[in-house]
């Protein structure tokens, strides 16, 4: 079939497996920057060292939403 790469959700992060080198993977944190160089060399992969990421030179940065304005009042019809 030819996959090289497993992945197991847990509630820490994402487990990446090197299917062709490794048994076991190590943590992806769920929060990564998605913008992060993610090295794709399967032996690096190793559970017994950290993940391969190294973080983009300027990191994302998150701003909240900007609330919607309320809705117009509606014209009150009188009779």
């Amino acid at each position: 079939m030819g996959l090289e790469w497993g992945y197991v959700l847990h509630d820490d992060g994402i487990e990446v497996i090197a299917l062709t080198w490794y048994d076991s993977g190590p943590i992806v944190s769920w929060d990564t920057d998605p913008l992060s160089r993610i090295s794709g060399t399967p032996s690096l992969w190793d559970s017994n060292r950290p993940a391969p990421i190294q973080a983009p030179s300027t990191p994302l940065k998150i701003t909240k939403p900007v609330a919607p304005a309320p809705a117009p009042a509606r014209p009150r019809i009188t009779r």
